[in-house]
Formats: C-alpha cells, sequence, structure tokens
C-alpha cells in the first residue's frame, strides 16, 4: 500500500519558545515570520548562535541560517547540526534578506575606514564594498548584524559605515544610505533558516514527510559514484534541491550535503532510503532532519530572482584532450535530474568526477564546478564529452576553465571553505 505524505497545522505547536539573535537581527525577522503563523510563540533572544543552539539543546525550538542566495552554505552551522544527532530540522524559513548601508548624518562615502556587519553580511555585499574600495583590512566583524549599527552610532566616528537591516539602522539614529547592497539585487538575496528542536527519539528520515536533509560520504575514488547515488534518488521520483561538497579533514574524500523533496509517496521514498543506504557507492549516510512547513518573506515570488539566460553561453578556451585532468563549470537549469544525467555522460565516458562544487547564483540556483580524471578514457571520447556538455539542453552555461597534468594545481582551484 501507498503511504501518503502527513501534514501538519502548524510548524511548530503553541505556546512554543523560538530562540533567535539579537532583536533586529536578520535572525529575528526569521522568527517573526514564524511568530506570525503561530501568534503564541515567546521569542527569546541569544547574544550569539551558541545561545541559540543552547535554547534548542534544552528543549526549546530555535532558527539556525544555513546557505544564503549570495555566499552559499554557512558551513560552521551544518557541521554543528552534522555533530549533533539528537537535534533535527523540523520547518524551514525563507527570509528575504535588505542589507541596506547605514551611516551617521555627516558621513562622506569617499572617506570611509571601516564597514561593520556580520561576516556573512560582509561576503553577501563583497561587489558593492569593493566599489567603495574597502577590502579585508578595512572590515569590522560583528557576532551579528544588529551590533554593526550601535557600534557605529556609539564610535560616532564619520569614517565608518554598517549593513545591517533598515529596522536596526534607524534604532541607532543612523541614516540608510543605501538600500540594496547584496550582490544578489532585488528579491534574490535570500538567507535559508532552519526551525530546529530536540529530535525526541524519531528515526530519520520520517518518510511522512516532505522535505529531507542528509549527508552523504560517497567511497573516494571511482568512475560513476555519484552518478549511482543521484539515480537512486532520481529513480525515486524525489527532487534533488541543493547539493553541497565539502572536503572531510586528513583528505579522506568529501561528503555531500543534500537537501531532497518527496515525491508525496512515502513508500518509494522509503525505498530510496533503504538504498541509499545499502549502496556499494556511500560509504555512510546521515539524515539531519524531515519537515513539511516551509515559510517565506512575503516579498519572495513577487520578482523573479532566478537565474535565466535565454540563450547558451560557452565561454573561456577549449580544453586540451590530451591532458589527464579537466575543470569545467556548469549552470545547469531546474530541470529534475539534470545533474544525474551530467553525471551520466562523464561516467558512460569513462571518466572520473573527482570532485563536484557549488556556487550559489540566486536562491536555490547554482553553478557547479566539475574536476576530472580522464585517465581511463581516449582524447576522443573527452572530445565527445565536452560536446555533451557543450550541446546539452540543459546547460545554460559553460565555462572551460584548465587542462592539466598536475593533480595539485587542479586542486587548487577548488573554492575554500570559510
Amino acid at each position: 500500500m501507498t503511504q501518503k505524505i502527513s501534514s501538519e497545522s502548524s510548524i511548530l505547536p503553541e505556546q512554543s519558545n523560538l530562540w533567535a539573535m539579537k532583536k533586529l537581527s536578520f535572525s529575528d525577522e526569521a522568527a517573526r515570520l514564524v511568530q506570525k503563523e503561530v501568534p503564541t510563540t515567546r521569542i527569546h533572544y541569544a547574544d550569539t548562535i551558541e545561545g541559540v543552539w543552547e535554547g534548542i539543546a534544552g528543549g526549546d525550538y530555535g532558527v539556525v541560517p544555513v546557505e544564503n542566495s549570495s555566499k552559499g552554505p554557512v558551513w560552521k552551522h551544518l557541521n554543528q547540526l552534522r555533530d549533533n544527532s539528537s537535534e533535527a530540522i523540523c520547518g524551514e524559513i525563507e527570509l528575504h534578506v535588505r542589507m541596506c548601508l547605514g551611516v551617521l548624518p555627516n558621513t562622506d562615502l569617499q572617506d570611509i575606514s571601516y564597514v561593520h556587519s556580520h561576516p556573512m553580511g560582509i561576503a553577501q555585499c563583497g561587489d558593492a564594498l569593493a566599489e567603495l574600495g574597502l577590502t579585508d583590512k578595512n572590515h569590522v566583524i560583528e557576532a551579528v548584524t544588529a551590533d554593526a549599527p550601535q557600534h557605529v552610532a556609539e564610535l560616532k566616528d564619520p569614517h565608518r559605515i554598517c549593513l545591517a537591516s533598515r529596522l536596526a539602522i534607524e534604532e541607532w539614529g543612523l541614516n540608510v544610505l543605501r538600500e540594496d547592497m547584496a550582490n544578489q539585487k532585488g528579491v534574490g538575496n535570500i538567507t535559508q533558516f532552519y526551525l530546529m528542536h530536540m529530535n525526541g527519539g524519531v528515526d530519520l528520515p520520517d518518510i511522512q514527510k516532505e522535505h529531507h536533509a542528509a549527508i552523504v560520504i560517497p567511497e573516494k575514488d571511482g568512475i560513476g559514484i555519484l552518478h549511482n547515488i543521484l539515480g537512486i534518488i532520481r529513480n525515486a521520483g524525489t527532487d534533488l534541491r541543493s547539493l553541497h561538497s565539502q572536503k572531510i579533514d586528513g583528505g579522506d574524500g568529501y561528503r555531500f550535503f543534500m537537501e531532497m523533496d518527496s515525491c508525496r509517496d512515502g513508500t518509494a521514498f522509503e525505498l530510496m532510503r533503504r538504498k541509499l543506504e545499502n549502496c556499494s557507492a556511500v560509504r555512510a549516510m546521515q539524515w539531519l532532519g524531515s519537515w513539511n512547513h516551509h515559510i517565506a518573506s512575503p516579498s519572495i515570488g513577487m520578482g523573479n530572482s532566478a537565474y535565466e539566460r535565454a540563450d547558451r553561453i560557452v565561454q573561456g578556451s577549449e580544453l586540451d584532450t590530451s591532458r589527464r585532468y579537466h575543470c569545467v563549470e556548469v549552470i545547469p537549469d531546474n530541470y529534475p535530474g539534470v545533474l544525474f544525467d551530467i553525471t551520466g555522460d562523464i561516467a558512460t565516458s569513462d571518466v572520473n568526477l573527482t570532485s563536484i562544487h557549488s556556487r550559489p547564483i540566486g536562491p536555490k540556483t547554482y553553478a557547479f564546478l566539475l574536476e576530472m580524471d580522464a585517465s581511463k578514457t581516449s582524447p576522443s571520447r573527452m572530445n565527445i564529452l565536452f560536446n555533451q556538455l557543450r550541446y546539452n539542453s540543459h546547460i545554460r552555461n559553460v565555462v572551460w576553465i584548465c587542462s592539466t597534468d598536475s593533480l595539485k594545481e587542479l586542486q587548487a582551484l577548488e573554492p575554500v571553505e570559510p
């Protein structure tokens, strides 16, 4: 008998305690979206994210930022979730983050020495800060964005600016000089928060829920390993929402953080779970949570923030098929299973996909850096593979990056985890 996905009336129970970071922070805004749905929710504030985790460990709920559409995953928080199996995801909030530029009344932007904000806030606004000539040496790191306008106001130094929400900036008597500082403009700058709670002994994944998150550690080496894993997910009618890779300490391969949406068929999802956990391509697997409820800022969906391009673009010099290692970046569309198709083309060419790294270009929209080892195939087959990538109708953009015989040179192209 087919098991259908269940639904619940609200994202958390009535009269729940919900922890967020400081008042007027973006974490506070996310908590208030939850409170709007469940008005009896009691919001409590912590000075740091560690205080939020402590509230969760004490049996309350908490909102934790995990991904931004301008900067990507917040690995510190995903690592905390990975290392604490007693805590689980039970809901999701997508917040439209309006990163504003706050200044004292007599500030001249031509004479700025320092910008105050949280590291993620600074990262989200890197393009605009570069235009102002502000680099790492000009950054003043704050524990939360809401601290930035407070400290600029207290210092009374017109050579300092801050990045924070409009509410926080105006609370401390500063002026909002610019409204939209983030790299992703309009409604494109979105931070995803998880609603966290103690698991309470529930076996994960909960096949009655629609949304799921997991960490998958594949076997370290071998042709078609990721393709086999993605095939199990695709065959269950499950939509892979995101895939992020993280290098395991000690050079022991990679782990993949995955979010997936089930097809509302609990039986098919349970079969997929068993196949993944018993697949020879999978070394280890950890389920992080299952949930039904998703809350979003009212402005999300009002504008077209997704990556769109009418014509396929191919950039960079053609790769040298006589070399062993190759690196290419592709931007696929949102066609279900597109990563399965891409990794399938690579596997059937007898090419080893040694690593894959995501780069955000919009809300849940990514470019993928593919690093490949062609030692077991021929130059002619590599040429066919390159043409498959070039003419794949579900790949919007292809950037040929390099071909080399040096593994060290290839690995130097990998993004560094902040």
